[in-house]
């Protein structure tokens, strides 16, 4: 009789089927070790790139004033008076404002603006020329602090009454911006140039923030590098020169008083009464001062004007033509609609924070003050007789939408 065979059994380790409790416990301790290293970098991170968007925010702006000295910008809506000065003024360590200062003494045109939330301007320093410290303000004392561009040669002069006796050596204003977690100076010299820089700014240490208790000792790991994360943004600038132009073939009168079209919004505007279905001239806007920084991404590019219809009996105003103007050209996409004009004032809104207007855009295109802008074109809409209803512009305004990586 044969022999019966066993079958043969392969024996397992029953520990290789899953983790041990000591692997698990390393497994966890690298995790703690790693969210300790990389998450006070992260908020620190974050920190900076808050600051460093109100320090290129206030910068853009002091581009603005000086751009608007030199262009010749007018003081007020409706006035022929080209402004002596324009200021961008401190009025508290949250808070600065840009205005115009007319020939005359008196203050025109102005627009007040805000730090990023837990930024603050933390102290006003005037070197000079070897970047010697001459003076600093700070606290109340800081309050009026001012930088103002002539319209002559587009330097700064500088503003303080608590440094007023080192100012005459000055050859640079320092602002230094406060955030959570450093500082970052915004420099204005006196041969007009405007920057930042995180080497003249005043020294802050900012207390360390709590570590969490690991539950196992750490294993060391190298530090992770951080890649700048980019910054969308935008910023929104009022015209700083509108004039009539017939480029466009239109059969109604000239624009009446074109520039009352600039600036803020006031009770002054430009003004084409309607006959028929004929088209306006041109309303061109231009000189919107804009400073973007050269690397970033347009992303979009929105038009407000405040209009509206007025006066007469008959028909009413529809638009004709808006479109950008772009290297001193018209072009791209024509957003005029035949929708009728509002009787009571108020914005109407064309493009948006995505629309290019069928056309690519660098900043360099949008930063020129002369050859960037906008038109609008006008005209009647008959509606049981002869149009006669008059079309009214109170101001321009457009808002560019950018991303950049500090």
């Amino acid at each position: 009789m044969s022999k019966l065979s066993c079958p043969k059994y392969i024996h397992h380790n029953i520990s290789s089927l899953g983790f041990t409790l000591l692997e698990l416990m390393v497994v966890i301790g690298i995790i703690a070790g790693l969210v300790i290293l990389i998450l006070p970098k992260l908020t620190n991170f974050q920190g900076y790139q808050v600051l460093s968007n109100s320090a290129d925010q206030m910068q853009s702006y002091l581009r603005v004033a000086q751009n608007n000295a030199l262009s010749g910008a007018k003081c007020k809506k409706g006035s022929a008076d080209r402004a002596k000065k324009w200021i961008l003024k401190i009025l508290n360590d949250r808070e600065y404002q840009v205005e115009s200062e007319c020939s005359d003494g008196s203050f025109g045109l102005a627009a007040n603006y805000s730090l990023s939330e837990k930024t603050k301007v933390l102290q006003a320093d005037f070197l000079d020329a070897a970047d010697n410290r001459l003076c600093t303000a700070s606290s109340s004392a800081m309050s009026g602090t001012a930088a103002s561009f002539d319209n002559i040669s587009g330097s700064p002069n500088f503003g303080n009454v608590f440094c007023a006796s080192s100012l005459a050596n000055a050859a640079k204003m320092v602002l230094t911006l406060q955030g959570e977690i450093t500082t970052i100076a915004v420099v204005m010299d006196k041969g007009g140039g405007i920057y930042t820089s995180s080497f003249l700014a005043a020294a802050f240490v900012p207390p360390a923030p709590p570590l969490p208790t690991p539950t196992t000792t750490p294993t060391t790991a190298p530090t992770p590098t951080l890649t700048p994360t980019p910054i969308s943004t935008s910023v929104t600038v009022y015209a700083g020169a509108a004039v009539d132009d017939s480029s466009n073939g239109g059969t109604l009168s000239a624009w009446a008083n074109p520039s009352f079209a600039v600036g803020v919004s006031d009770a002054s505007r430009a003004t084409v009464t309607s006959s028929g279905t004929a088209i306006s001239h041109y309303l061109k806007a231009t000189n919107f001062g804009f400073a973007i920084p050269s690397t970033a991404t347009i992303n979009g590019i929105m038009v407000e004007i405040q209009k509206l219809s007025s006066g007469g009996t008959k028909g009413s105003v529809i638009d004709n033509r808006v479109s950008l103007i772009k290297g001193s050209v018209v072009t791209g996409v024509n957003y005029g609609t035949a929708a009728n004009w509002p009787t009571s004032e108020g914005y109407t809104t064309y493009g948006s924070s995505v629309d290019l207007w069928s056309n690519s855009w660098t900043p360099a295109d949008i930063n020129d003050p002369n050859n960037f802008g906008v038109v609008l074109a006008a005209a009647g809409k008959v509606a049981g007789g002869t149009a006669d209803r008059t079309a009214n512009v109170n101001t321009f305004r457009i808002t560019v939408y950018y991303t950049y990586t500090p």
